[in-house]
């Protein structure tokens, strides 16, 4: 899918974390592999939503980034995964 046009992406996963990096591999299918994200970050919400609420309905105006640059990369399971957010590039540098 993005073999030509490589991008960052965002993982939502099912628990409510966000997960972002770059994608070297992606899951056979939705319910079997796993995503090796590199360059991996946590997006945290300053202010989480309240227990039982859906995480999609909580819109996040700029979460925090927590960096792991002691990782090379981090693997997800695909069924742990929710959604994917395809990030467009930015010609910030």
């Amino acid at each position: 899918m993005l073999g030509t046009r490589p991008a960052f992406v965002v993982l939502q996963l099912k628990d409510g974390r966000r997960l972002t990096g770059y994608p070297k591999e992606w899951p056979i299918s939705p319910a079997a592999g796993q995503f090796y994200m590199q360059m991996p970050a946590w997006l945290v919400d300053a202010d989480p939503p309240d227990e039982g609420a859906d995480p999609a309905a909580h819109l996040v105006g700029s979460p925090a980034v927590v960096e792991l640059p002691q990782l090379d990369g981090i693997l997800i399971h695909a069924v742990d995964v929710q959604w994917v957010e395809i990030l467009q590039e930015t010609d910030n540098g």
